[in-house]
């Protein structure tokens, strides 16, 4: 009897190290999981909660932004892509009413490396709205941006380790005699400080510190890094840069001598679902994202 007792026990004592073995099993799994950003949303607290949404496709391509107070009216834009997932153009409307109109395009241009070397930005009568050329080095891109007689700038952006943007050099133009200077600091993969001076005056010196949990808009950046730092024509509004700089979450920095610490809130994954910002403690941003199923 005590023998079959015996083994009635040690059958027991396996099965549980099996089920233990499972959920093992199971949390490693979870661990692996990567979620794919299908949508960001800021919704602007202190504008009367004006709301961006940037939508993305499983390739990690932003593909549309609209801005609007109400839902329905606001600013879209569309971004186009080729077979290879390159840039074609960015096309916005002004929705009123339900009633579309045309507003700004940009269209890109390559060169033989499939660097983007033109962008063209048109208005809403298709005429010409600004321009951007770039001249492709190794670790560099030399710029010459043209929008009318007091637009007109020239500027140098130098990449390093990781190919990740190090350093802009800003020529003087007619809004600011003196040439301009910013650089930019990452420590394991995160932004950690931009500092920006000109004339001998420092215009930016903003800190960030982070979370150790993954940033899904990281790899929108990283998808298409050069472009997106080039670009600040056409997709400027696609992305906001800001939070998409770091492999992990922004969770403080000071700007303009404010305090801004954004909350957020995880899922079971530890990727964000949704966050608040604040300026100086008072509320002034809401984040949340949304993820294709796996």
């Amino acid at each position: 009897m005590r023998y079959f007792l015996l083994l009635s026990l040690i059958f027991s004592m396996l099965s549980c190290s099996n089920n233990d073995n499972d959920i093992v099993q199971d949390e490693q799994q979870d661990q692996n999981v990567e979620l794919k950003i299908k949508k960001f949303t800021i919704t602007a607290v202190h504008a009367n909660n004006l709301r961006n949404e940037y939508y993305f496709d499983e390739d990690a391509k932003p593909i549309q932004y609209f801005s609007t107070l109400n839902g329905i009216d606001g600013v879209k834009m569309d971004v186009s892509y080729n077979d290879s997932g390159q840039l074609l153009g960015v096309v916005g409307v002004l929705i009123s009413e339900g009633q579309t109109a045309p507003w700004q395009h940009t269209e890109y241009g390559y060169n033989s490396s499939n660097e983007i070397e033109q962008i063209n930005r048109f208005d809403e009568y298709g005429s010409d709205f600004g321009s951007l050329t770039a001249i492709h080095f190794q670790d560099s891109i030399q710029v010459q941006r043209e929008f009318g007689d007091d637009g007109n700038t020239n500027f140098t952006l130098i990449f390093g380790v990781n190919n990740l943007l190090t350093q802009e050099n800003l020529e003087p133009h007619a809004w600011n005699p003196n040439p301009t200077l910013t650089k930019y600091t990452y420590s394991d993969g995160n932004l950690i400080n931009i500092f920006s001076e000109s004339g001998g005056i420092t215009r930016l010196d903003t800190n960030f510190e982070h979370d150790d949990k993954i940033n899904p808009l990281y790899p929108v950046l990283m998808r298409d890094y050069k472009s997106f730092i080039l670009d600040d024509i056409g997709l400027y509004l696609a992305l906001n840069r800001t939070y998409s700089y770091s492999k992990n979450n922004i969770i403080s920095y000071n700007e303009l001598g404010s305090l801004r610490v954004i909350t957020y809130q995880y899922n079971d994954l530890g990727y964000p679902i949704s966050a608040e910002v604040t300026i100086d403690g008072q509320l002034y941003e809401l984040f949340s994202y949304e993820y294709y199923q796996e």
